[in-house]
């Protein structure tokens, strides 16, 4: 029984339609069982992330971490219930037996928590304490900033009952208590991602102190989403709408950019030069620079059209497809590193 099945079923359907694409497994619900507010799925054996621990394992320390990440990086959420009982090595490959409490990160705040695990992980202060305050409230207040600082200033060590965490997950930890002795309230999304991501480094500070599992994590994590998301271009309809989104951006960019001239014409702006041009070396440039625009137009519309019958032709056409789009995007490059 689930306490939001409707809630909980969108959320393994979205999972479920990503495949083998992901480090983890999630539950997938069986149709002809799941009715009402009932959710079936099938069991999966293996030996629990617990029993791994217990034995002293880093490979366990290593799965957890992947999982966290991949959570906050690819699908965007937390696991506000996070339990290593319940997650099972199948080989290689983690198995979340059960996910019943996922707490979604807002889509306008999702690149924000891109941004602060990359400035976690690289340990880059200022930039995390702005991109978490962004996350919580939305927008960085300069009182929220300066009250941040100031409470992390003033925080003393926590105590860890003898174990050394890594430089990451002490920042974590650190910006965690000082965000909650600054706001009491805050999104269960922020607080479950920072548990999950302190809990990890918990446990592998017990099987492998050494190291840092979520920097050692955080590549393979990366490799997933860069390749889920190259793979979303070979849909059909996400490659229509990114090409759709392209071209309304190419337009946008030339809207904007006669605007800008209007603007240099209207304001009267000219900027002065203290020599004469030559009239052969002025009609050179202007070909060239008129000759470099067409080129950049074409590549451009070769990118496009390539990627779209890429997605829609089958194979193996759709290989040339993809070939000809590559071909365009070097062209295109090419021609644009050389402008200047």
């Amino acid at each position: 029984m689930a306490s939001d099945p409707a809630r909980e079923r969108g959320f393994l359907e979205a999972t479920a339609r990503l495949g083998d694409r992901t480090g983890a497994a999630y539950p997938v619900p069986i149709l002809e069982i799941s009715k009402g507010r009932v959710l079936c799925w099938e069991w999966k054996s293996g030996e629990s992330l617990d029993a791994r621990f217990a034995a002293g394992d880093p490979a366990a320390a290593m799965a957890l971490a992947a999982i966290v990440l991949e959570q906050i990086c690819v699908l965007s959420l937390a696991d506000a219930d996070l339990d290593t009982s319940q997650i099972v090595l199948d080989g290689e490959r983690a198995i979340v037996r059960r996910a019943n409490r996922l707490a979604a990160i807002p889509p306008p705040r999702v690149r924000t928590a891109l941004r602060y695990v990359s400035a976690v992980l690289s340990a880059n202060s200022p930039v995390a304490v702005r991109s978490l305050l962004k996350l919580t409230w939305g927008r960085v207040a300069v009182e929220h900033e300066s009250g941040m600082l100031d409470e992390l200033s003033a925080l003393g060590p926590a105590l860890k009952g003898g174990r050394r965490f890594a430089r990451s997950a002490t920042m974590i930890e650190a910006n965690w208590r000082a965000l909650a002795k600054l706001s009491g309230a805050r999104p269960l999304h922020v607080d479950a991602m920072h548990r999950n991501l302190i809990a990890a480094a918990y446990l592998n500070a017990e099987v492998s102190p050494d190291t840092d599992c979520m920097v050692d994590a955080q590549w393979p994590v990366v490799g997933r989403l860069l390749r889920l998301r190259a793979g979303n271009l070979v849909d059909r309809q996400a490659a229509s709408e990114w090409l759709v989104g392209s071209g309304l951006l190419m337009f946008e960019s030339m809207r904007q950019a006669n605007r800008l001239a209007d603007e240099f014409r209207d304001n009267e702006i000219a900027i002065g030069v203290d020599q004469t041009p030559n009239a052969d070396e002025y009609h050179r440039d202007a070909d060239r620079a008129t000759g470099t625009w067409i080129l950049i137009g074409v590549f451009f519309v070769m990118f496009l059209i390539s990627l779209r019958w890429a997605a829609m032709l089958p194979p193996p056409y759709s290989v040339a497809g993809m070939v000809f789009a590559i071909v365009g995007a070097l062209g295109l490059f090419r021609t644009v590193s050389k402008i200047g």
